[in-house]
């Protein structure tokens, strides 16, 4: 079985989809108001899963075939799909190989990039990490500390944790650290994650023919979608609504995460 969290049980079924470095429990806060209303879930991505190794990933397109296991496994249909980055894309690869499994998909800050960039996805790994500036943040990153205290320092100290509401900042000490021979360490692998960056596929034609209703939210000042492409993703995805939140980075969910919950239950 595909490990997965049924985070609450009433109403219709809203599956969250984490994203790249984020386990889902690092989405406590903003998932909260959901609750209320949705039968909450999420598949907790591979990387997560016991004894997976990076080294025999190749794309995304597997984190959406593993989304559409995890719903046959958990009988889910009609599904209310919700993705964070990584996990707005590989929901949306979901939806389109099984439309039938969704009723509507709401996509925040999607990694939608240029065209003629996904070139750089088809060299092997080992000229990547080379390349690639968020393979190399990926790899060199800090990922053991003696206690949690340190660890929770450390990221302090950090400018992009700084733009975290405070409950969304202990989501991710409490759910994006594990304890593993006496120490704390990152719950979502650096190895993973720097793989992850290189194997981004291309959604372009996906989005030229939803394969259900799209909300897509993106930060003003993302530094995935710049505004160039949030206006050719305007252009080319029909039927769709877009939705463009102000002073807000790329973690949208961590940085203003009831503001997100509040705009995304006024549009369900």
């Amino acid at each position: 079985m595909i490990p997965f969290t049924q985070i609450s049980q009433k109403g219709e079924a809203l599956h969250f989809a984490h994203a790249n470095a984020y386990p889902l429990s690092c989405y406590r806060s903003f998932l909260r108001p959901f609750t209320e209303k949705y039968a909450v879930c999420g598949m907790h991505a591979r990387p997560l899963w016991e004894e997976s190794k990076s080294q025999n990933f190749n794309d995304w397109e597997e984190f959406g075939q593993d989304l559409i296991h995890c719903f046959e496994e958990q009988q889910l249909s009609n599904v209310i799909g919700v993705g964070h980055s990584m996990g707005a894309i590989y929901s949306l690869i979901a939806a389109n190989k099984r439309p039938e499994l969704f009723k509507k998909l709401i996509l925040i800050d999607p990694v939608i990039i240029p065209q003629k960039a996904y070139k750089f996805t088809q060299f092997p790994y080992f000229i990547k990490k080379r390349m690639m500036p968020m393979v190399k943040i990926a790899l060199r990153r800090k990922d053991s500390w003696d206690t949690k205290e340190e660890a929770r320092a450390y990221f302090e100290s950090k400018r992009f944790i700084q733009k975290f509401h405070p409950e969304a900042f202990e989501d991710f000490i409490e759910g994006g650290l594990k304890e593993k021979n006496g120490k704390f360490t990152l719950a979502f692998p650096k190895k993973w994650e720097g793989k992850i960056y290189s194997s981004v596929i291309d959604v372009w034609s996906i989005l030229k023919r939803p394969p259900c209703p799209l909300i897509i939210i993106r930060g003003d000042n993302s530094n995935v979608i710049s505004s160039e492409i949030w206006e050719k993703i305007k252009r080319n995805t029909p039927n769709s609504t877009f939705i463009n939140m102000t002073n807000v980075g790329h973690l949208i969910p961590m940085e203003k995460p009831k503001e997100l919950a509040h705009i995304m239950l006024s549009q369900l």
